[in-house]
């Protein structure tokens, strides 16, 4: 009867010490890298607005939503380096 149950835990082991060397495949799967919480682009003001404008308004709107639009941009292009 001993004899059986070594028989049989040897058996046990002999399997699990299989299962262990078996090859593990790794598949690499695709990830979001642009978080959640990414910055949005800002609004731009329509040409048909802007030719409403009087020149110094037209002048400081275009500066304004330039200096938006680099912000952007310089904040846009840490995130796709990062994703890199």
């Amino acid at each position: 009867m001993n004899r059986c149950i070594k028989l049989v835990f040897l058996q046990v082991l002999i399997a699990l010490s299989g299962c262990a060397a078996a090859p593990v495949a790794q598949i690499p799967v695709a990830v979001p890298c642009v978080p959640a919480n990414a910055p949005t682009m800002p609004s731009v003001t329509e040409n048909a607005d802007l030719a409403k404008l009087d020149d110094r308004a037209l002048v400081l709107r275009i500066a304004s939503e330039r200096l938006d639009l680099l912000s952007y941009s310089v904040q846009a292009s840490m995130i796709v380096e990062a994703c890199r």
